[in-house]
């Protein structure tokens, strides 16, 4: 027995060690998953910023039409040219001519994103001769002939993500999709939404729907990308769904040409273009 007991002793230091080692590499693992799962959590705002990356594509040219409803009825519709690029900055405009109706007919709005992230919306009423430049605090909410979308909201796609602060919500099944949450909140207090709730499906990260709150907490507006359709690569949303609560009316952007990488002159983003339409 006494001659067993040295290696027996040396058994046991030998098991401790390894058992020690085997602790060591249990918590080098768990910390290698815990760095890493952190490390490949987004952000909301990188979130948010992989959209934007998604909506600002150069040098677009559509046909489209706005859908105005009430109560699933239909109103209007209103034809439409758009042209959408990146100027030399990589700022983007985009300049919509409308074709139909009679009435509204050679309207043309012209949106610039500056370099302070604010976007200086300019809009041409053939009947008044006149152009008339948005303020967003003051005018920025007024509608867009008509439709359920203000200025504000047709500036929405390209509003800077650095003009909002956010925070992540817990996640949410919409329409069969998995999506992030994210709250954003307006850093000037002036404007008009107080608070808007953003879903974006995880896996492409794609807006899926925007909700719009007043500063009551009351929830006015409801944005929602549809029909999405992968075109040269690039997942674009056929149809575009505003909807007004208070009014049970809703308008509907939908495309019926698209054309991405086309070569659009540089007037076509120039106010001279916005008045004369040359």
């Amino acid at each position: 027995m006494t001659i067993m007991l040295p290696k027996i002793i040396l058994l046991k230091k030998i098991l401790a060690r390894r058992i020690d080692f085997m602790k060591k590499i249990v918590l080098i693992v768990f910390s290698f998953m815990f760095v890493f799962g952190v490390s490949f959590a987004q952000t909301p705002e990188e979130i948010i910023q992989s959209v934007r990356g998604q909506t600002t594509i150069n040098n677009i040219g559509a046909e489209a039409e706005i859908t105005i409803q009430r109560a699933g009825k239909t109103m209007e519709v209103i034809k439409m040219i758009q042209y959408t690029s990146k100027d030399a900055s990589g700022l983007q405009r985009t300049m919509i001519i409308l074709k139909a109706p009679a009435k509204y007919k050679n309207t043309r709005f012209l949106m610039r994103e500056l370099k302070n992230g604010v976007t200086d919306q300019r809009v041409f009423f053939p009947a008044l001769g006149k152009t008339t430049r948005i303020v967003a605090e003051s005018s920025g909410n007024e509608a867009f002939l008509g439709t359920d979308f203000s200025y504000n909201d047709m500036a929405f796609m390209e509003r800077d993500p650095s003009l909002d602060s956010y925070r992540m919500l817990p996640e949410e099944t919409y329409k069969g999709k998995k999506c992030y949450v994210i709250e954003a909140l307006p850093k000037n207090k002036a404007f008009f939404y107080a608070k808007t709730i953003i879903k974006v499906e995880k896996s492409k990260k794609l807006l899926m729907t925007a909700e719009f709150f007043d500063k009551s907490g009351k929830k006015v507006k409801q944005i929602e990308l549809l029909n999405y359709k992968e075109i040269d690569g690039v997942n674009t949303p056929y149809d575009v769904k505003m909807t007004t609560f208070a009014t049970n009316t809703a308008s509907i952007i939908s495309m019926k040409k698209i054309k991405f990488g086309l070569e659009i002159p540089e007037k076509i983003f120039t106010t001279k273009y916005l008045e004369t339409g040359k």
